[in-house]
């Protein structure tokens, strides 16, 4: 009995396909700003949902929350009322921020466990 071997050359010519049909969003993307989050620099921080708070309850000023939230490599927090209804409010703060910092990650945090069931398919009203 002979045994049947897959040839390898199908698999090259599509993993060749795969890589040529990214290389222009890889070369797209190199264009846009570098995030520092990215860079060789360590440490690697940024804010993960201490921000969303002062934004979500607007006692402090866009301002001085920037000034606040800015000093690492970006900001992660929630911005849609999918767990904790009244967060919606903050996503003109990390809006404004991104438009300020293009070089800082700005991370939309989401839970998919916790979901309220109020809140509409798709994250949108």
């Amino acid at each position: 009995m002979k045994l049947c071997r897959p040839k390898l050359l199908p698999w090259g010519v599509l993993s060749l396909v795969a890589w040529a049909t990214t290389f222009p969003a890889v070369t797209h993307a190199t264009e846009a700003p570098a995030l520092r989050v990215l860079g060789p620099d360590y440490p690697r921080a940024f804010f993960f949902r201490a921000s969303e708070s002062q934004a979500a309850s607007r006692e402090v000023p866009y301002e001085v929350w920037d000034r606040n939230f800015s000093r690492l490599m970006g900001v992660m927090g929630k911005m849609l009322d999918e767990e904790v209804p009244g967060r919606s409010k903050t996503l003109e703060y990390y809006k404004r921020f991104k438009q300020a910092h293009p070089d800082q990650l700005v991370m939309l945090h989401c839970n998919g466990n916790s979901r309220d069931p109020r809140m509409a398919a798709g994250f949108a009203d």
